[in-house]
């Protein structure tokens, strides 16, 4: 009878019924770390601009225009700067067609990221048609950082390569002033450009700076199951530069605050800066316990994940409109399943992953999110064999491979309303571990479900989100949010077709509130449409709910918050 009822690893089946997934946790805190990137409040970046001077001119014609000499154009090829002059030749010219040569080369210039140099007539006698103009090819020879703390966060190094380029271009100040926002605990609040003297091509650039070497963050939400949950709780504190420069060093604990039993979740990690061109390397180690609440308590059943990662990341491509980050990572898991009996399963996972992050702002006021990855099983540092009758699956090899893809567009309709569109999938080579599994219910898809209500080797999903946000002026309230949604997936077991698996559909409506000092509510119904899960077999709707705070603190300036 117990061994009718104990849990066993999982043999050939069209898909899984797990309650919970193993890596749940960590998932959720990689997703609110994502949002936080995504939606979180760092405004985009003005770059800093130079007022260029429209003086009027005469349009009387003075003379034959015969020949024009440039003076201290090197960065561009004179064939190219000729174009901008080649049709007022042998004819009569004015004050204001010289401005206009001279209006058209600067353009010239710009067109090809020289966004501080220009070209100028000046003052001159002209004997025979010839006219000279001058070229100022512009640099950034200087730079003022305003604000505490800033040498302490590395900022000024990650300026080299804009005061080393001369004449100045703007996709490498975009991209260092890009760098320097996206690093951890600094913000650019504005910029500026100052010029030494009248037409020197000689600039200072100012930045202003807010600065926060502590981050924390509270989460409360019932979006798990019934198995682990659905109450959860998550807490993350990160110190930011206080080893060295740009480093970070986070925590992420959670646990289930209705039994703490049913979850213990820790993972420390660190990361450092590597060069001044957005790279980074990490670690980071995790420590977890699920003693699910539901009948397997009886048995006194317990899953236990141990995990540690190294990871490199460099960014090949940064500017206001697309950011490409590919990260490198090897990762070690041991996870193992037991109870009053003995061992359930226990899975040694070595793998290598690559993952492209990439995100586009385009042309139709549309925010794009893309992230590929590909993981790669190893069969080293013991890991677990295909005959081990110890797996947590039936034929899974710890040489497997997996494609996955997550997608998010961000589409404005106008001023108040907007879509968020989602998708994921994963396909696999063949039976995967437990917790290698693509899974659906809670938070990102079927959120009429329970947190992984469904499970396969192999899945798909997407959702659809329509949102009216409207400010407030309010102390205590500064915006709300009105959505209702619609998402849906299926997941199916390596040997089965996408018509063999489990699918699910679930939609909803809610409200978001922005409070105060970054304080977030949500409340929201969601139903299953389809799919009847084991604990709510007659699709009833949920009530979901979660709460979510973050503090940015300055304790070296006795100051609670920073911004």
């Amino acid at each position: 009878m117990l061994a009718a009822v104990a849990p066993s690893p999982v043999t050939a089946q069209q898909a899984s019924q797990p309650g919970f997934d193993p890596r749940q946790t960590e998932k959720r805190f990689d997703a609110l770390e994502s949002q936080r990137a995504t939606t979180d409040a760092r405004p985009g970046l003005q770059m800093p601009r130079v007022l260029q001077s429209e003086g009027s001119a005469d349009s009387k014609p003075l003379f034959v225009l015969r020949k024009i000499s440039l003076i201290g154009a090197r960065a561009i090829p004179r064939e190219e700067l000729v174009r901008a002059y080649q049709p007022y030749l042998g004819k009569n010219v004015s004050q204001a067609d010289l401005a206009a040569i001279a209006s058209a080369i600067s353009d010239i210039y710009r067109a090809a990221g020289f966004h501080l140099s220009r070209a100028i007539v000046p003052p001159q006698d002209i004997q025979g048609g010839h006219v000279r103009l001058q070229v100022i090819e512009g640099s950034i020879v200087e730079v003022a950082l305003k604000g505490e703390g800033t040498d302490r966060f590395g900022v000024r190094p990650l300026l080299g390569p804009v005061l080393a380029e001369q004449p100045s271009r703007l996709p490498t100040l975009e991209r260092q002033l890009l760098l320097i926002n996206g690093r951890p605990g600094v913000r650019i609040t504005d910029t500026a450009l100052e010029e030494f003297g009248v037409a020197s091509g000689r600039f200072r650039l100012v930045i202003f700076l807010k600065t926060w070497r502590v981050f924390t963050s509270f989460g409360l939400d019932n979006l798990g199951s019934s198995a682990v949950g659905p109450w959860q709780s998550y807490a993350t504190g990160a110190l930011n530069s206080y080893l060295i420069p740009g480093d970070v060093l986070a925590l992420n604990l959670s646990t289930t605050p209705g039994d703490p039993r049913e979850l213990a979740f820790g993972r420390l990690s660190y990361d450092v800066p590597v060069g001044t061109d957005g790279g980074r390397l990490g670690a980071s180690a995790l420590y977890s316990e699920v003693r699910p609440g539901d009948i397997r308590r009886l048995f006194n059943d317990v899953t236990k994940t141990e995990s540690f990662d190294i990871r490199g990341s460099i960014v090949p491509l940064q500017s206001q409109k697309s950011t490409l980050t590919i990260t490198a990572a090897a990762g070690f898991s041991n996870v193992s399943e037991s109870d009053i009996i003995g061992p359930v399963y226990r899975d040694y996972i070595r793998t290598v992953s690559l993952t492209s992050d990439y995100r586009l702002q385009d042309n139709f006021g549309g925010n794009n999110y893309l992230t590929v990855m590909g993981r790669q099983g190893l069969d080293i540092f013991g890991a677990s064999q295909q005959d081990d009758g110890f797996s947590s699956r039936y034929g899974a090899s710890s040489t497997f491979s997996v494609l996955g893809l997550w997608f998010t567009r961000y589409q404005a309709l106008s001023d108040a309303w907007s879509v968020k569109l989602s998708a994921a999938g994963q396909i696999a080579s063949g039976p995967l571990f437990l917790s290698q599994q693509f899974y659906l219910g809670g938070a990102a898809f079927g959120r009429g479900y329970g947190s992984a209500e469904i499970s396969g080797d192999n899945g798909m999903a997407g959702s659809l989100e329509l949102r009216f946000d409207q400010k407030l002026n309010l102390g205590y309230l500064t915006g709300y949010q009105l959505y209702s949604f619609v998402d849906a997936g299926t997941a199916w077991n390596a040997g089965y077709s996408y018509n063999d698996g489990l699918a699910l559909t679930s939609a909803g409506a809610g409200v978001r509130f922005f409070l105060g000092n970054d304080l977030r509510a949500d409340i929201a119904v969601a139903a299953p449409l389809s799919y009847r899960a084991p604990d709510n077999t007659t699709r009833s709707a949920r009530a979901l709910f979660s709460l979510s705070n973050s503090f940015r603190l300055c304790p070296e300036r006795a100051q609670a918050r920073c911004l």
